[in-house]
């Protein structure tokens, strides 16, 4: 998907929330079933395809996702907005590249300081 983690993650939401097969389109033809099983390894219960929620839990990748009023996870966040839309896959504009640094940053630092919090748990 051109390189952009929230375009990627949205395929990976849309095969597991609505059973929606673009694997390929991240990973190519020939290992799209290899990573349709790692895709399946991310279980909280007998489900074929796995779960979102299991999958956003173990990867730390709840600052890159919207969380739904129930508090489960919901779908990836833009990386800048309209990104979703449509085959807008570069940044049109000063504006779009601005929300485009300023998100992928907080997000990267978010996640690695949730991980670190849970690599110093893990140490007592």
């Amino acid at each position: 998907m051109k390189d952009y983690w929230d375009l990627t993650l949205k395929i990976i939401y849309e095969y597991y929330v609505y059973g929606k097969d673009n694997i390929k389109e991240i990973v190519g033809e020939s290992n799209s079933e290899l990573y349709k099983e790692w895709l399946g390894s991310f279980r909280v219960d007998d489900t074929v395809r796995g779960s979102w929620q299991c999958f956003v839990e173990k990867n730390y990748l709840q600052d890159f996702v919207n969380q739904n009023v129930d508090g489960s996870y919901g779908i990836p966040k833009e990386l800048w907005q309209g990104h979703f839309k449509g085959g807008i896959v570069l940044p049109d504009g000063i504006e779009q590249i601005e929300q485009f640094c300023v998100n992928t940053s907080c997000f990267i630092i978010a996640r690695s300081t949730r991980m670190l919090i849970r690599l110093r748990k893990n140490e007592r």
